[in-house]
């Protein structure tokens, strides 16, 4: 489980990329950048990275 699991933040950046494309899912094509209240994380997370891949 990651370190960051459980946290709230605020996202802070929202680049966009051709992972989608690839994929054939559209929102694979944002990255996100999150900040918590103690600190800007320094990991860019994706859609997957907040639900189910079903989703």
């Amino acid at each position: 489980m990651s370190k960051h699991h459980g946290k709230e933040g605020t996202i802070t950046d929202i680049p966009q990329d051709t992972l989608g494309d690839e994929t054939g899912r559209e929102l694979y094509s944002y990255s996100y950048r999150i900040e918590t209240e103690d600190e800007e994380i320094d990991v860019w997370f994706r859609h997957r990275d907040f639900v189910p891949v079903s989703q």
